[in-house]
């Protein structure tokens, strides 16, 4: 992500979240940011502080064993303009703190996205089993499902919020990934989470064996589909 390994970029984040108490946000600006660095190219950091610790944080960085050169500008402190607009429109945020609380950061972003790509995971081999068979299949698929659900929409939800988009619910967050194209039909999303509202209802077998059926036929297409887009969102951001 943005030409370092994730052992270089690990290495910056546990510098930095160390620092957290300090910090409102860190920015990634520069070459790294816009995708034309070199091989070499220094790190670039804008950051905005709480408190004035840029000495400490360059004193940790300079006792690194990262190959690059990590420079940090102190986003309120700089006065040049031109800078501060190739900040404000090109930056990418990997660190954002309010309160005493991360917030969300491009590491805590793939670990939800490789959180619910397992989950999915689960849900489809789930589904290649006969229910019929077995009624804890029937009711582990459900399950399954309620657990995908959320991780999706909380994933969109992360997502939008990474890029400067406040949402407040599920159906808020679903018109808003629509905008954002990350899916392709809010209402088709909608419909799937007045679906897994009713999964609370499963102790009636024909609301089960129905959503069950929305399951293998509908929503796991969407799942699968929004996967592929979302992936496809982060790793433009890494």
């Amino acid at each position: 992500m943005y030409g370092l390994t994730k052992d270089e970029f690990y290495k910056i984040m546990n510098i930095l979240n160390k620092y957290q108490k300090s910090i409102n946000w860190v920015k990634i600006f520069g070459s790294r940011a816009v995708g034309n660095y070199k091989r070499n190219s220094d790190i670039d950091l804008s950051i905005d502080f709480k408190k004035d610790i840029i000495l400490e944080l360059k004193n940790e960085f300079y006792k690194t064993d990262i190959s690059y050169t990590v420079d940090i500008i102190d986003y309120r402190k700089n006065m040049n303009q031109r800078l501060k607009k190739d900040i404000d429109e090109e930056g990418k945020i990997i660190l954002k703190i309010e309160g005493d609380k991360i917030q969300m950061n491009i590491n805590k972003l793939n670990n939800k996205l490789d959180d619910f790509k397992k989950a999915l995971a689960k849900l489809n081999d789930s589904l290649k089993k006969d229910p019929k068979k077995d009624d804890l299949y029937l009711d582990g698929t459900i399950q399954r499902f309620e657990f995908v659900f959320e991780l999706s929409w909380k994933l969109m939800k992360n997502y939008l919020e990474y890029i400067g988009i406040e949402v407040n619910s599920p159906r808020m967050t679903f018109r808003e990934a629509f905008k954002s194209n990350i899916i392709e039909d809010a209402s088709k999303w909608i419909k799937m989470m007045e679906d897994r509202n009713r999964t609370s209802y499963t102790y009636n077998e024909d609301t089960a064996w129905e959503i069950y059926r929305n399951i293998k036929e509908k929503y796991i297409t969407l799942f699968c589909k929004f996967e592929e887009q979302i992936d496809v969102k982060i790793t433009k951001l890494s």
